[in-house]
């Protein structure tokens, strides 16, 4: 089996890669970032989950806390990225939508871009975004995507070292 770029990347930080999901060191300091957003009179942008999946079944036990803390930190814009988003409509909070979350779904490759359907259904603030991640992008997938409804394409590229 081919190692993912992620596999790499959670070695690189001592972790191991699809170990148990479980709330990171940084649970607690939304609230520190939101103070010094507002003190600033600006927005930060918090990507959640970046190692892992917002709407993953394992996540259902603590994503409520997590709903709360996107309520309470208005000045703080979560970026939520998943692979599964026929799971988001049934796990949102029943005062969704939010403004300050921007929903975004993984697509790489011409096999993942009905999951942009998916989410296109999912209703959102009229100040938020839908956006897709294109990391890793497998193939050229630009004659086929559609980004209407999307408003944003997030891609890593990186340097190749032989």
């Amino acid at each position: 089996m081919r190692e993912m770029y992620i596999d790499r990347d959670l070695r690189r930080q001592g972790r191991k890669p699809w170990g148990a999901l479980s709330l990171t060191q940084t649970w607690s300091h939304p609230f520190k970032w939101q103070e010094a957003a507002q003190l600033e009179k600006n927005y930060r942008r918090v990507f959640t989950c970046s190692l892992s999946d917002f709407f993953h079944r394992k996540a259902d036990e603590w994503r409520h806390d997590a709903w709360a803390i996107t309520r309470e930190t208005p000045n703080l814009v979560w970026l939520v990225l998943t692979k599964r988003p026929e799971r988001i409509e049934k796990h949102l909070p029943s005062d969704w939508p939010y403004a300050n979350v921007w929903l975004g779904v993984s697509t790489g490759c011409r096999r993942t871009l009905n999951k942009m359907d998916v989410l296109r259904r999912i209703p959102i603030h009229s100040s938020a975004l839908r956006w897709i991640s294109s990391e890793p992008l497998l193939e050229d997938i630009s004659a086929e995507i559609d980004l209407t409804g999307f408003g944003w394409v997030c891609d890593r590229r990186r340097e190749r070292t032989r």
